[in-house]
């Protein structure tokens, strides 16, 4: 499927991030995404704890005046097919994967509706 959208710029965080202080990567990821007006998808699914790391980067971005942060979760690869979740991604400025073991995002999204 062919996007109709602009693409934007990619940041590659490599982990350990600051969370609690000053936040200057996620900061300038917020920044890349349209600032107080992003429109935020956070993608777990390279978690072993999705609530959690959801949770924990709503609560980063709100803190960083994001004012829409949606956490999209793929637990199941049907997840990934799910009408909410695509609108989800369909509507955000940027998406963020949390850490964690990158090839489960293969596994959970590589050939379904999200991907």
């Amino acid at each position: 499927m062919e996007s109709t959208k602009e693409r934007g710029q990619l940041i590659i965080i490599g982990g350990a991030e600051d969370k609690e202080g000053d936040c200057q990567i996620l900061r300038e990821f917020v920044r890349c995404a349209g600032g107080t007006k992003a429109k935020i998808a956070v993608l777990t699914a390279a978690t072993s704890e999705p609530r959690s790391a959801g949770e924990t980067y709503t609560r980063v971005f709100e803190r960083l005046g994001v004012e829409d942060v949606r956490v999209l979760d793929t637990i199941h690869r049907e997840d990934a097919d799910d009408p909410e979740n695509l609108k989800i991604i369909e509507e955000a400025t940027g998406a963020f994967f949390t850490g964690g073991d990158q090839a489960l995002i293969i596994e959970h999204i590589k050939g379904t509706q999200l991907y």
